[in-house]
């Protein structure tokens, strides 16, 4: 739960006393990365750029994951536009999509 919403928190008798006996936990969290750490076990690591930081991190787990179905995504929609004879008249650059822009 949000670490700012810790003072308003309401919880009836029986959740209570699921937490005094250690079978439900409530933890306030400050950011995001502190309720993935608590979520998956693993260090969510830091946003750097394009990429996430420490090898093995939740969040560079995830970053190769969308890097990989994007580059998956692109070269199927170049193979299509391939067959069907169009193709994107310009170039760019932009992080995971590659340097084709589609319209």
């Amino acid at each position: 739960m949000p670490e700012s919403n810790v003072e308003d928190l309401m919880l009836r008798e029986d959740v209570l006393e699921a937490v005094a006996a250690g079978k439900f936990h409530v933890w306030p969290v400050a950011k995001v990365e502190q309720g993935i750490e608590i979520l998956t076990g693993s260090t969510a690591g830091q946003k750097k750029a394009a990429t996430a930081s420490e090898a093995g991190s939740v969040l560079r787990v995830l970053f190769e994951a969308i890097r990989t179905l994007s580059i998956a995504a692109i070269r199927l929609m170049r193979s299509s536009m391939k067959r069907e004879g169009q193709f994107p008249a310009r170039t760019c650059r932009r992080p995971f999509v590659g340097r084709l822009c589609f319209p």
